[in-house]
């Protein structure tokens, strides 16, 4: 996501490329990015990975969550937060505390989450887009989302708002993102509403699309230059 991309290797190797932001391509930098794939420096190997703007996670072959990059929000899961006069930033990847085990891991900007076998996600990083009704503030460990409903199957990770799909196809969401929302305060869980399931989803930094089970795509959210499939002009 923004300037920086990464990838695994068929071993879990990871590898990114881009712009260095923070330490976010792992190569043990603050700021030399790479135009060529360059490895992360880990001896870990991985079944998930995810940059944003930046910072990084992934998950490790142990289902482990490592994080590299910004820690200003707690987004590294240590226990502190740059914000706070914690640690700032890591140029490699750090252990996430808590000693959870994850299946896949989201991050784009001021927060992460991660999601267990059994579908449940928790998140942490910036107070008001990990699903706990925080309107601010930081959360530097791994908190579980308050849900009850039918398990998540996979997830997606905005910039400043999360969405989990259900496997019947029902589409979950919160965070501050209120662009990309329902409503307008978007810090609670939500519902999509939709009149038929969901088979897919993905989240931009100010809109989001899904494609319905007839085959559609449907977005919403932010239409300044063109996202949701009609003329900037539209709401």
């Amino acid at each position: 996501a923004g300037i920086a991309t990464c990838g695994l290797t068929s071993a879990g190797a990871a590898w990114c490329w881009g712009g260095n932001s923070n330490g976010n391509l792992g190569n043990g930098t603050q700021w030399e990015g790479s135009d060529i794939p360059a490895p992360v420096m880990t001896s870990a190997k991985f079944i998930s990975i995810s940059i944003g703007q930046i910072s990084a996670c992934g998950v490790s072959t142990a289902r482990d969550a490592l994080c590299w990059g910004n820690n200003w929000y707690g987004q590294l899961g240590i226990g502190s937060a740059g914000g706070s006069g914690g640690v700032a930033d890591s140029y490699s990847p750090v252990a996430v505390l808590g000693g959870l085990k994850f299946e896949r891991i989201a991050t784009d900007g001021p927060h992460v989450c991660a999601m267990q076998n059994d579908g449940t996600v928790y998140c942490w990083g910036y107070g008001a887009d990990i699903g706990t009704g925080a309107i601010d503030g930081y959360v530097s460990l791994p908190v579980r989302v308050d849900y009850t409903g039918s398990p998540w199957v996979s997830l997606a990770v905005g910039y400043d708002e999360t969405c989990a799909i259900t496997e019947a196809g029902a589409l979950d969401c919160w965070g501050q993102g209120s662009s990309t929302m329902p409503i307008s305060t978007g810090r609670s869980i939500v519902r999509i509403k939709s009149k038929q399931p969901f088979t897919a989803y993905a989240l931009g930094g100010s809109h989001a699309c899904a494609i319905g089970a007839d085959g559609f795509a449907y977005c919403w959210g932010q239409n300044y230059h063109g996202q949701v499939g009609r003329p900037p002009s539209d709401p």
